[in-house]
């Protein structure tokens, strides 16, 4: 090539129109991901636990969690519901199913499987209120709706998110 040729390329606006979209569709996934995180989707935030309290029973647990990690839900029972120095727990079967690895600390006096929850019972000692942690992980991905309760007592709605 002589110094008087030049190497020419031409604009493929077509291409530019769509590496641009692309870009730009990159952009606002990477900007929703960032807001789902800051919101607490993916993990600690504002909306990734529930705290309820009703009745005198107070139950928090984290609405979003990762597939085979622990997870805990913690309960705080007012000594109104202890009964013979004991008070009951259910959690309904449709719960039940989705986990793996339960554990009560701490541990459960009794438990009985009823047709569409579990129900256990624990030693419950003093005046004042009982607090309960039960840890399990969940075996698949994506949402599970189940039931919480105290018995003779209110009852909680659990919704919770587990990604992969």
């Amino acid at each position: 090539m002589s110094a008087h040729e030049r190497l020419e390329i031409e604009e493929d606006e077509r291409h530019e129109r769509a590496e641009s979209a692309l870009l730009l569709g990159g952009r606002v996934l990477l900007l929703g991901f960032l807001l789902a995180a800051a919101l607490g989707f993916t993990g600690p935030g504002w909306w990734s636990s529930q705290h309820v309290t009703k009745e005198g029973v107070a139950i928090h647990y984290a609405r979003s969690i990762h597939r085979r990690a622990p997870a805990d839900v913690v309960l705080e029972i007012d000594s109104r519901f202890v009964r013979d120095g004991e008070v009951g727990v259910w959690l309904s079967g449709a719960w039940l199913g989705e986990v793996q690895g339960e554990e009560w600390r701490p541990a459960p006096a009794t438990s009985r499987v009823e047709p569409d929850r579990t129900v256990w019972t624990f030693a419950a000692g003093g005046a004042g209120p009982v607090t309960l942690r039960w840890t399990s992980e969940r075996r698949s991905f994506g949402s599970v709706r189940g039931e919480l309760g105290v018995l003779d007592g209110p009852s909680f709605e659990l919704h919770q998110f587990a990604f992969p």
